[in-house]
């Protein structure tokens, strides 16, 4: 009796430690994914010319030294689908005044488009993303917050901005941009 039960706590031991070896986290499988990005490491220095010559001259916070910037498809069309996957299984979706509101939504973007970038098998280390939060004034509207980045296309990098509520691009008008409340990468 001695040996079949200790026979049993064993294969129950084996069956437990294959079950824990073989479960993953969600971040493993995104380690499968590579987030395109361009070829050029970006100085923040190079980053504050980039938003100053787009009309960006104050409120914008860098917080790495150097940074990679996605392509314009994979935030047109790749992330636009992760995010609005990752949204509905937050539960975050749809506007909910004051708790889940154009602030929250794009903080949450974000941070979706850094977990992505954090787990791309390609990430080149050492780097930030420059995909990151933008709140301004809109026009007639007052406060808003959307998603800024700064994207390789084709052979050019250049400032979009994306509205995460919608999960497309969406353009500014100078006085928007004038009206900068703070961002940061």
């Amino acid at each position: 009796m001695k040996k079949l039960i200790a026979s049993l706590v064993f294969g129950l031991c084996v069956i437990a430690s294959v079950i824990l070896i073989s479960c993953s986290r969600p971040a493993d499988k995104l380690r499968e994914e590579t987030v395109p990005v361009g070829e050029h490491v970006f100085t923040t220095e190079e980053v504050q010319v980039m938003l100053f010559t787009n009309g960006i001259i104050r409120g914008f916070t860098l917080t790495d030294a150097q940074y990679v910037a996605p392509t314009l498809e994979w935030v047109e069309k790749q992330y636009a689908e992760k995010l609005n996957k990752f949204l509905f299984d937050f539960n975050l979706r749809h506007w909910t005044k004051e708790s889940s509101d154009c602030d929250d939504i794009s903080r949450a973007a974000a941070v979706n488009a850094a977990i992505l970038f954090h787990n791309s098998k390609n990430r080149p280390k050492g780097a930030g993303f420059l995909f990151g939060e933008y709140h301004y004034v809109k026009s007639g509207l007052g406060g808003h917050a959307i998603n800024i980045a700064i994207v390789k296309d084709k052979d050019i990098y250049k400032v979009v901005y994306f509205d995460p509520q919608f999960r497309f691009l969406v353009s500014l008008q100078e006085k928007e941009t004038d009206n900068t409340l703070w961002g940061r990468f």
